[in-house]
């Protein structure tokens, strides 16, 4: 489990965020076998914030967190009898609402191509890695143009920043606003760039993507 409070830990393994929006202040629990292989913080690989409905999947049932002891030795959970919404690979992402950065706003299948790849791109102005990508993005939408369709999605919380950044960076690429709900629902961590990669019919092919593997997929 990962405590976190803005990027700094409060020593404490139970925080459960009911305050926040998008729950940022919550920890994760991270589920995995020892010896067997290893455990990430990648929501996509199997870690989970801990909120009330937070479910857990283990040997194909859903456990809810009941208790969690303060520095971390143990947790208690019990059975449910629920399924879990957590998508994974080979789901269809359902037809969420896009603001774009004018204000203008659609839906995922009015912006997905249908006869390409479509990479989500999860970016904020503040974020030096997002930045410098960009440009690696902007070679791949050139290069691979005929077999990539790029979505940018940038962080909810300044709206400025990111007009600027765009205008600043030239980007040409359609780009909207990562909601919380959006956010959710992509499994987008509250770290960028994040990337998650769909087929022509909003089928996911791989949550949190990298721009290699990107690359050597549109390379085939």
């Amino acid at each position: 489990m990962c405590p976190k409070k803005w990027g700094h830990s409060n020593g404490l393994f139970n925080d459960i965020d009911t305050i926040t929006k998008d729950n940022f202040f919550s920890d994760k629990i991270l589920i995995g076998e020892y010896g067997n292989k290893v455990i990430s913080s990648d929501p996509a690989a199997g870690a989970t914030r801990i909120l009330p409905e937070t479910l857990i999947p283990i040997n194909g049932e859903y456990y809810a967190v009941k208790y969690i002891e303060a520095t971390g030795k143990y947790i208690k959970i019990y059975p449910t009898g629920e399924q879990s919404v957590i998508l994974t690979k080979g789901d269809i992402l359902p037809n969420f609402d896009i603001e774009y950065i004018n204000g203008d706003k659609t839906t995922l299948y009015n912006v997905l191509s249908k006869n390409k790849y479509n990479l989500i791109d999860c970016w904020a102005f503040w974020c030096k890695p997002c930045l410098e990508s960009i440009s690696d993005i902007k070679r791949l939408d050139s290069v691979y143009k005929d077999k990539i369709n790029i979505i940018g999605l940038h962080d909810w919380r300044n709206k400025k920043g990111a007009e600027k950044a765009i205008k600043k960076y030239n980007i040409q690429y359609k780009t909207g606003f990562l909601t919380i709900d959006i956010e959710k629902i992509i499994l987008a961590p509250t770290m960028f760039p994040y990337y998650v990669l769909l087929d022509k019919n909003g089928k996911v092919v791989k949550f949190n993507m990298t721009l290699d593997e990107l690359e050597d997929i549109l390379k085939k």
